[in-house]
Parts: structure tokens; sequence; C-alpha cells
């Protein structure tokens, strides 16, 4: 058996007959040069997954018949025997093992078992013995066995594989480095500061690299490229420690500073993976080394990878995820009253509602502005509230609560149909308590926190889709300093208990924005999220992504939206906002269109919440609410995903039209081409489909 995991937020195990070989393509070019041992299996198949991410069996030519005039014709499935178990594996492990698939399918939480076995420091033994393919457990060390989990890469996409290790199979070859696999001896690869590099072997004959007897923490081996502004560089590593464990950084040294490429907790026993990414503010050389604070441990390193992309073929990429991930083929048929196609019929679609939720927060100050509620009220239907809904707001002093501003915030985003974040039950920050809540003793702040989880949450259940529980409890442990370490899983439990129906969420920053914060690198919210299944909280989960940005380095972006994904979680970018400068725009659209691109991202909240003195950081209009640029790329965005290429358009000569909608509800209107006639469908609800599943939607025109 193979394990196959994908940046793309799905996994699946299949069998496949000895000696059977298949070429990659998940979701790009795959590059034959990548090359295959006999023993190495690459995967092609369309893969089904439901929105929980579990596997199910691609329909091929299945498709969904909608009568505008019947009831709804189901045709029947033709299904594909392509041996795909519904298993998964973690695709940012290095080793793994067999065991039960406890998430439901809701995709808001995941069974405590699951994190125990999934997030054990992103990696553990492979156990599994399979019949069909006979492939050796993967090894503790290097020196254990010639099997491990290495990836299998096409453009953009990384798989992963328990294939022989002298195989050709670093990502796109090394991509720039020189001798990534060290089958050259130490050819390429340098001291940085004061460390032993050597060549490791195992009894096999797999190679790697080692930096020992480190005396700082940035010392280790190295090596130099030139690199260029305008490209775009994805990077990935395997990483192992002598003993322990110990967070360890991919960093490279350039002319204008040192940027950090990715973060991961690797360990004694088992291959960890770095994935991320870089951008550079000049061109010139650039050193990569490794970086850990713990100087103690040896680190261990193979199949580096360094592969640069220009802007083009990042935008080429991305437009192909968005069609496959944010978009589903529709055919529509007009006949007349006797079921006889009518050709040259003119098909027009309108969106009402689109399916990739996208908000922006307000304030108190929209109450009493109608200009402010116009402009907000046309364009979004999801936000949250800049500060009305946080507990220095909502209790100022002790004992006396207020929840007036708040509630007429609720009854303004319902009026306008919009749905609601909140944010935030606690905050973890000590700078941002209630002034009275520093000074209590342990017994009274719980006596406090206990009053206000049942307040808050109680007064508004039913009325938010999601809650931020303990807000930025990676950053800070203010709670968890009073309470012990237990308080966050305490208030998660409460707070669905009190309202099952809204998500509770984390919700850090910098987790996509600045590569070099590693307490809160994807690896570290993995962790997190683990820590708390672990501590008992076993129900709904969400992941939320701040997003205050200050550049776009979109491979970073791209790889810790990846290493999240495998969680398996909803995914939500929650307070979006570039800072002020000449590139704040541009930064916001490249951004915009990476969060879309990516099928884990399940929503979008802007952070701009107008007040008259300005914003918190991005406002989106002036105060006459004129836009300003970064309102033109969202009014662009927003733009796009309602947008059809090829509408109107004209039935073929069996009376079909067919194209590819963003998922949203629309309505639908197919004309006799003579103008006697018309049909209508006042809703259609396009929603994400297998890939060559759609909807066949039969309009009858009496003529």
């Amino acid at each position: 058996m193979v394990g196959v995991g994908l940046s793309e937020n799905f996994s699946v195990y299949t069998t496949l007959p000895d000696g059977l070989n298949f070429a990659a393509n998940l979701g790009g070019d795959y590059d034959p040069d990548v090359g295959a041992s006999s023993r190495q299996y690459n995967l092609i198949a369309n893969i089904g997954h439901d929105d929980g991410g579990s596997f199910v069996q691609p329909n091929l030519g299945d498709h969904n018949v909608y009568d505008e005039n019947v009831d709804v014709e189901r045709m029947p499935d033709h299904s594909v025997d392509s041996h795909v178990n519904q298993e998964r594996v973690d695709s940012e492990l290095s080793c793994d093992d067999e065991h039960e698939d406890n998430n439901d399918d809701d995709n808001d939480g995941v069974g405590i078992s699951d994190f125990d076995e999934m997030y054990n420091e992103q990696c553990r033994e492979n156990t599994s013995q399979h019949d069909e393919v006979s492939i050796p457990p993967a090894p503790h060390m290097p020196t254990d066995g010639p099997y491990r989990l290495r990836p299998i890469i096409s453009f953009f996409s990384m798989a992963y594989a328990e294939i022989p290790v002298d195989s050709s199979d670093v990502p796109y070859q090394g991509g720039i480095v020189v001798n990534p696999e060290l089958n050259e001896g130490l050819k390429g690869w340098t001291n940085f500061g004061d460390a032993k590099i050597e060549q490791g072997e195992s009894y096999d004959g797999n190679k790697y690299i080692v930096a020992s007897k480190r005396k700082q923490s940035f010392h280790s081996f190295a090596q130099t490229f030139n690199v260029q502004k305008e490209k775009l560089y994805t990077f990935s590593a395997w990483l192992q420690v002598s003993h322990g464990n110990a967070d360890i950084a991919a960093i490279f040294k350039t002319k204008s500073g040192y940027e950090t490429a990715g973060w991961v907790t690797a360990q004694k026993g088992c291959w960890s993976m770095l994935k991320g990414g870089l951008v550079v503010n000049a061109s010139g050389p650039a050193q990569l080394y490794f970086e850990s604070k713990n100087q103690e441990v040896d680190i261990l390193a193979d199949s580096i990878s360094l592969q640069p992309f220009t802007h083009e073929e990042w935008k080429s990429h991305q437009q192909q995820s968005i069609e496959k991930f944010r978009k589903t083929r529709v055919k529509f048929q007009a006949v007349d009253q006797h079921g006889q196609p009518i050709s040259n019929a003119t098909v027009s679609i309108k969106q009402l509602r689109g399916g990739f939720p996208l908000g922006c927060a307000i304030n108190q100050n929209i109450l009493q502005n109608p200009a402010y509620q116009n402009w907000w009220s046309s364009r979004f239907k999801h936000t949250v509230f800049e500060n009305e809904l946080k507990w220095y707001s909502n209790e100022k002093n002790r004992g006396s609560e207020d929840y007036s501003v708040a509630d007429a915030l609720v009854n303004f985003a319902q009026s306008r149909g919009a749905q609601i974040r909140g944010h935030n039950v606690f905050w973890d920050d000590p700078k941002y308590q209630p002034y009275w809540v520093g000074g209590l003793s342990s017994n009274d702040l719980w006596a406090a926190a206990n009053k206000r989880v049942y307040s808050v949450v109680n007064r508004y259940k039913g009325k938010l889709f999601h809650w931020d529980v303990v807000n930025e409890n990676l950053h800070f442990n203010f709670f968890e300093s009073k309470l012990g370490n237990n308080a966050s899983n305490i208030f998660y439990q409460k707070t669905n208990q009190y309202d099952g129906s809204t998500v509770p969420f984390l919700n850090e920053y910098n987790t996509i924005e600045e590569s070099g914060d590693g307490a809160v690198s994807a690896s570290k919210y993995l962790q997190k999220i683990g820590e708390l299944r672990r501590n008992g909280y076993n129900g709904p989960l969400g992941i939320g992504l701040e997003g205050h940005f200050t550049n776009a380095n979109l491979p970073y972006i791209r790889s810790s939206i990846d290493t999240l994904a495998s969680a398996r979680l909803p995914i939500w970018v929650t307070e979006l906002d570039v800072a002020p400068g000449p590139n704040q725009a541009t930064y916001l659209d490249q951004i915009l269109r990476e969060l879309k691109s990516h099928k884990a991202v399940q929503g979008i909240i802007i952070w701009a919440a107008w007040s008259p003195g300005g914003c918190y950081r991005m406002c989106l209009t002036d105060n006459n609410f004129r836009n300003l640029p970064t309102g033109n790329v969202v009014d662009n965005f927003r733009n796009k995903l309602a947008h059809v290429d090829d509408l109107p358009g004209t039935t073929d000569s069996n009376g079909f039209f067919e194209t590819s909608l963003f998922h949203g509800e629309y309505e639908a209107k197919i004309s006799h081409p003579k103008g006697v006639a018309f049909s209508k469908l006042p809703k259609i609800n396009v929603v994400a489909k297998e890939e060559e599943a759609r909807d066949v939607y039969r309009f009858t025109i009496n003529v």
C-alpha cells in the first residue's frame, strides 16, 4: 500500500498491484524528470472529497438533472473502482501509521485519538503491513531501514509515499540546490558558524548531512544561491535531531537581512518535513542555513529543495486551483413542450449570493451613519465586530454588564441578512483585560471568567456562527498563568456546552503573515490544537488566521495553510488587512487571490471597520465612502467571484449550453431564439462537485 497526501487538504491510501506504475498529476504538470525507481508509485486519479475532507470514490460522468417543470431527476451513478479507501495520512508527517478516522462529516472537529496520533511532534513510526504492495515499514532512524515517507512532486503540489530512499524523489529534484540528497558527499555544502559537518549514511546506503558540536543556535550547514527579487521560492527539507526534539528554522541570509523560510519541530527517530517559502527584497546571493535554539542537538537533513517560480507561473497555478475548487461545471438544456431540443436559445445567469464568504468588520459607527450602512450592506453578508463583543467593552466595571451596543450591532447585521463571527469571549493578552481583572485572586478570576462565558455565549446563542473563545493563546497566556494550563480547554468546553450551534475558534496572528515568528508557526498551531484535544476538549473547533500583513510572502502563506489543512478543521482568515505603504493595494490583491486559490480556506473577513479618525490599519473608503485603492481591490475580488466568462451564451444543436460557475446561488433564464417565449429557474445552488460530476438543468419553453 502507498500512502499519498496532497497539499490541497486531502489524502488517500490506494492499493496497487505490485509492479503497477502510475504517473502523478496533482494539480499541475507532472515532471517526468523527477524519476521513479521500479518500486516508486506515483498516483493519478480524480479523487472526490466531501466537505469534511474524507475520501469518497469519484463518480465519473455522474450528472444530476434538474427540470424546471418537473421534479428533480437523478441519473444513476457510474463509479470507477479506483481502490480508494477512506483512510487518510497526514500530509505533513514523515512517518505514519494506520488509525481510525474519527472526524465527522461537518469538518468541525477531530477526535482526541486523531491528534494523539497525528500531531505527536508531526512524526511517528509506520507500522502498517499491506498485502498488495510489499513495502517495509518506515524506520526510526536513517540507519534503521531503507524506507521512509518521501515526497512525490508535481507542479506546486506535493505528495508522499513509502518508497526506497535511493529513489530520485527530492522535490523538483532539489530545484536549484546542489547535491540535494547528499549523494555526492558534501559537495555544495559548507559550515555556517562553528559546527562540524559530515555526511551520514544508513546501512542501505542512504545519505544525509549532519551538523554536530554546535556552540550557537545558528551553527549548522549552509549553501549559497543567487536569488532574484522578482521570483517566488518554495522550500522544503526533511529534518531530524540526534535526541529529544527541537524547533528548527530554515533561514536565508540575504543582502537585505535574514529571511525565515519555515519551521518544524524535529525529533529523534523520525524524519519531519519542513515546508515553507520566501520572497526577497533584492537580487543577489542568499545563504541557506538551519537554526535551533537547542544547541545540544545535532541537526540532520536530507532531500532539500529550493524551487523558483515566476509570478506568471504562480498565477497560472492559482487559476487552476480556483477552477478546480471554487467553481463547478453546470449544463443547461432548452427543450420545447414536446421535449425536442431548442438550438440557439439565449442563456443568461445572475448570481444572487456568492458561495465563498467574504465579509468586513464593522463597529458602532455604522449604527447612525446611513452612508456607511449603504456602502457596507451592498457588499457584504458576513461580519465581525471590531471591539464591541470584547470583555472590556461589555463589563467595564466589575459586575456591571452592558451589551447595548453589541445588541444594536447584532440587530443591524441580522436586518441586512449578514452572518456574524463572535470576537471574542476572552483575550489571552494581559494588556486587553478589563482594568479590574488583573488584581483578582485565582478564585475571584475563576468566578468572573465563568460568569463572562456564561453571560455572553448564552446571550447570543444561535446568533453567531463562530466564537473566538480564547484569542491569541499561542502568543499569550494570561489566563493560563492565573488559572492553570487547562484554562483554555475549560473555556472551549463551556462555550460549546452553552451554544452547540456555534463553532469555537482559535485565532492567532503571524501564522501566515510573518515567517520569523516561530511561536505561532503552522507547526506550533497544530501542537496547540493537539494540546486542547489531549486536555479533553473534543468538540468542534476552527482555525482562525488573523492575517495582519506587512508584505506578501505568497509561498509561505501557501505552505503554512497546507500544513494547517492537515488538521481538516475549518480555516478562516478572520482579520485581513495590509499595513499602510505604497504597495498596500497590490499586496492586498495578491493575498486575496492566494487565499481564494487554496481549497482549505473557507472564508475571509476583512479588518477594515470605519471610524472618522481612520481605521485600525487599512480603510477601504474615505470619510465620504468613496472607494480607496484597497476598496477597489475588494470590489474587483467580489466581482470576480460572481463573474461568468461566457455569458450570455447560446445552446448548441442538442439544446445544451455548458459553463463553469463559482459556487453560490443563481437565477437562470433561457430565451427562445425568436424571442417568443422564455423559461426561468429562480434559484440554482451551485456547490462543489466531484471533478467530473455536474448538474444538468432542463428548461421547457412552450412555443
